[in-house]
């Protein structure tokens, strides 16, 4: 039997979205192997299962018990007879439901941790308080007699539900006490919170995330031909589910902007990538501003680098419920120049006329300014892009962001 410490991760997402990126990292990392003994817990779904199998090369011995999403009891309500669905909507809105399916998950998690003997517990939340499960795993962990457990806050934290405030003050008061560490992306999340659970500072710390070096696995020729650019067209290109935070409606606003103020033949091309609910109330704005000769939807790629590397701008026009996006550096890690909004730990990521540059977010004319002068001066972009390039080797790689982890957990492990 191994002497070696336990690491017990756990997380709660649909799919391997990209707040699960670190886990990637953490589970590739010969030296966390070496350093402990890992085990993983997630929900289970078929979407999830596939990103983490494509993802992690070597994975730990993993569990999914049987945990409730936040939606689980209203999924089941809907099914009810339509007077009872009244009953179970009260039971919803006064958040009983919800903290039931907490007390579920507290038990469920319980039960299956019980006999393993985690000594660090890491748990890998999107928001706060996001999903169930995360919240129920700091009480599930403490009554298993884990002494040292980390929350991963992934999000900016959202505040109290006035409805619901009185219960999730109680529930909050025991995450704040029993979690060791807080960690988030962004000093910006980590102030939320900190003001959210009335945190001292020294139990919040702010680890910047990081990414593998992933490479394409196509030229950047045989991208464009497949997508249908010409070679020497100046791409832009944005990666990003299809949803109004995101910010598409701004972009192409900015993009309809910039148009009025570039010839046709000088006019770069709009690539989007991704797919999701606001697809269609996007392709019908492309229509209206009779933009289809200059904005394409690419649908989802299979190997986002291969997009990026055929991109000569990337930009983000997102305008809410951002923290750190993974994808700002992807892009930089292929010396692309970013265009992004000033929106939680973006301004973080990208420095000011140096690797790219930055608006207010919803700012479309902000947006075609900055389009315009990249298309206006092209050669500053790989200066730009190779700036970008240094900073994420500096600052951003896997590598540097896993050993963070490691000197914490040695520390937690020594108190």
């Amino acid at each position: 039997m191994s002497n070696k410490p336990r690491l017990h991760f756990h997380s709660d997402c649909g799919f391997f979205a990209g707040c699960e990126n670190m886990l990637a990292n953490f589970f590739n990392d010969a030296r966390l192997q070496e350093k402990f003994t890992i085990s993983f817990s997630f929900r289970d779904s078929r979407q999830y299962h596939a990103g983490f199998a494509s993802r992690v090369k070597n994975p730990p011995a993993y569990q999914c018990p049987n945990v409730l999403p936040n939606d689980a009891f209203m999924t089941w309500a809907l099914r009810l007879p339509k007077p009872l669905r009244l009953i179970a909507k009260v039971f919803h809105r006064i958040g009983a439901a919800r903290y039931g399916t907490l007390i579920w998950n507290v038990f469920v998690l319980w039960r299956s941790w019980r006999k393993q003997g985690i000594d660090i517990l890491h748990i890998n939340n999107g928001g706060y308080p996001a999903a169930s499960s995360c919240r129920a795993a700091v009480l599930a962990g403490r009554i298993c007699g884990v002494k040292k457990i980390i929350m991963i806050v992934n999000n900016i934290a959202a505040p109290a539900s006035s409805g619901t405030r009185w219960a999730e003050a109680a529930v909050d008061c025991f995450i704040a006490r029993y979690t060791s560490i807080f960690i988030t992306g962004s000093r910006k999340a980590g102030e939320a919170i900190r003001t959210r659970l009335n945190l001292p500072e020294d139990k919040v710390l702010n680890f910047h995330n990081g990414i593998a070096n992933r490479r394409p696995d196509e030229t950047i020729e045989k991208t464009k031909q497949r997508i249908g650019v010409s070679a020497d067209q100046l791409t832009f290109g944005v990666v990003a589910i299809l949803e109004p935070r995101k910010g598409h409606s701004v972009l192409i606003n900015a993009f309809s902007e910039l148009r009025s103020q570039l010839t046709p033949e000088s006019m770069p091309v709009l690539l989007i990538e991704g797919s999701g609910p606001e697809e269609a109330n996007l392709r019908r704005l492309v229509r209206q501003l009779q933009l289809d000769d200059y904005v394409k939807f690419v649908g989802q790629e299979k190997n986002v680098f291969n997009f990026l590397q055929a991109i000569d701008l990337f930009i983000l026009p997102s305008i809410n419920y951002e923290d750190f996006p993974n994808v700002i550096l992807e892009a930089m890690s292929l010396g692309k120049p970013v265009l992004a909004t000033k929106l939680s730990g973006i301004p973080e990521q990208i420095q000011e006329g140096i690797t790219g540059w930055l608006v207010e977010p919803g700012d479309s004319s902000g947006l075609a300014r900055g389009m315009l002068a990249v298309a206006q001066e092209r050669s500053c972009l790989e200066a730009v892009g190779r700036a970008a390039k240094n900073r994420f080797t500096q600052m951003f790689t896997s590598e540097i962001s896993v050993a963070r982890y490691l000197e914490l957990y040695d520390e937690l492990l020594t108190q």
